[in-house]
């Protein structure tokens, strides 16, 4: 998120040519900086920009649908390896799109009456993130064709410019701005979260398992704000999003796994929300998350092995962690 920022500010303000990397760097480490002053704060700046997101798409999406349609779109026929590989790469980028759902997940003991609003937030989040990602989907091919999207590095920038003229590509990149300042704020508080839980688990350092006066835990929001710099500075956005939606994918295989197991060894333990369809409906999912994992080892051999490979190498920690504790 703060590499896309980086890259769209030196676009928008010519001045500032040349400092892509360290603008991300600065975006990323002054959230953590206003998040250190604590939860009340930083929940109201995550409301705030997260309406203000979704309100400017909501927006975009209806001037689209006020101009005139381009032509219709013909089919094309592809060979089926083709299109296989196609659409894991295509995914890599969705799913990072789709990723925030799960958010609620990391503040469940902060959250009031966690049973219900738990499962509620998770539907409901699944619901208006695909209602709005097809909707400006459906806009951009309403206004442009796949030809002209597919040849854009900012494929809404290309809707927008038809509907708002010159005016069209700048707007667009300062939404995204906008869109990714929410994105930022938010996984600065999961990401500190789960280093606290597993702090006070035993599983990292202890004063990862303090919090402030504000409510924040501190050390843990430093530390994983020092690994989001790290990223920012290893490589393109391209890059990190092609090794991150590998952890992406592979978080949710282990979390569909873990279901079946505990589900299996603790029968009796209280569980106020029932998944539906259980166990088929979670089987699919563990096999659908296996299957596109699957596929970006073969399609993008190189970063899945990264990701891989940086998973393995926490391993021997986690280990050695629990056999200390």
């Amino acid at each position: 998120a703060a590499l896309v920022i980086g890259e769209y500010l030196v676009l928008l303000i010519p001045a500032l040519a040349g400092w892509s990397t360290r603008l991300a760097v600065l975006v990323a480490v002054l959230f953590a900086l206003l998040q250190l002053k604590g939860v009340s704060l930083s929940g109201k700046v995550q409301e705030v920009t997260s309406l203000a997101k979704a309100v400017a798409f909501i927006a975009l999406v209806a001037a689209c649908f006020l101009v005139k349609g381009s032509e219709p779109i013909k089919a094309t026929i592809v060979p089926e390896h083709s299109l296989a590989i196609a659409i894991v790469l295509a995914l890599q980028s969705v799913i990072f799109t789709f990723d925030g759902w799960t958010g609620i997940i990391y503040f469940s003991e902060e959250v009031k009456n966690p049973a219900r609003e738990v499962p509620r937030s998770l539907i409901l989040s699944v619901v208006f993130i695909a209602a709005i990602y097809l909707a400006v989907n459906a806009a951009l091919l309403h206004v442009a064709s796949p030809a002209e999207l597919a040849g854009a590095t900012l494929a809404v920038g290309v809707a927008a410019g038809k509907v708002f003229g010159a005016l069209g590509d700048p707007v667009i990149r300062w939404l995204t701005v906008l869109s990714m300042l929410a994105a930022i704020n938010a996984f600065h508080l999961m990401a500190s979260r789960i280093l606290f839980g597993m702090s006070r688990d035993g599983l990292s350092f202890k004063a990862g398992a303090r919090v402030n006066r504000g409510g924040t835990p501190a050390a843990a929001l430093l530390v994983s704000a020092a690994a989001a710099v790290a990223f920012i500075l290893t490589g393109t956005f391209e890059e990190v999003i092609a090794v991150l939606s590998f952890f992406f994918v592979a978080n949710y295989a282990v979390s569909f796994l873990s279901l079946l197991v505990l589900r299996r060894r603790e029968p009796e333990a209280e569980r106020p929300f029932r998944v539906p369809l259980y166990p088929y409906l979670t089987v699919f999912t563990l096999l659908v998350s296996l299957a596109f994992l699957a596929g970006s080892i073969v399609s993008d051999p190189r970063h899945s092995l990264l990701a891989l490979g940086a998973l393995l190498a926490s391993a021997p920690i986690f280990f050695l962690r629990k056999w200390i504790r």
